[in-house]
């Protein structure tokens, strides 16, 4: 809205009027593709269980965040520390589940009132279900937010 704005100016350049025009052409590209990623999201889809990368779909949720006012005062990063990151899932329900928590994360961070930080980290671990040489995969959401009442954690 703001290139918009400035492109109804009289007193601006040719070049200032073109650089305008691309900007205002990249952000509603920008915002387009937002819009496609929170239809897909929203959409219902059959459970459909295969093999999927964790990182990519970790990847995907970054980057559909990167640009959210939510995540204005949140310094958000990613560390893919696993070897492994395949998992057998359902994408769609995976991505649902990190983008709560990111959420969730983003708004105990800014209910702080001050800028903070969000860490997505992967690891693999051992199987703690045999004696599988098999690794389990661990994802970890940190955050510096206001965190959770003593009276609401469970198993305290």
């Amino acid at each position: 809205m703001g290139y918009l704005e400035l492109l109804k100016r009289k007193d601006i350049s040719l070049q200032e009027r073109e650089d305008f025009l691309t900007r205002t052409e990249s952000e509603i590209h920008r915002i387009h593709h937002i819009i496609r990623q929170l239809l897909d999201l929203s959409r219902p889809a059959a459970n459909t269980f295969g093999r999927v990368s964790v990182h990519d779909i970790l990847s995907e949720v970054g980057a559909m965040f990167q640009h959210q006012p939510l995540m204005r005062h949140v310094d958000l990063s990613f560390s893919p520390g696993a070897v492994e990151d395949g998992v057998r899932a359902d994408a769609s329900l995976l991505r649902q589940a990190f983008i709560n928590l990111a959420i969730n994360a983003a708004d105990a961070v800014n209910q702080t009132g001050r800028p903070g930080s969000l860490r997505v980290e992967t690891r693999n671990s051992g199987s703690r279900h045999s004696d599988s040489p098999q690794s389990a995969l661990e994802v970890t959401f940190t955050d510096n937010g206001i965190g959770i009442p003593q009276d609401q954690q469970i198993g305290r």
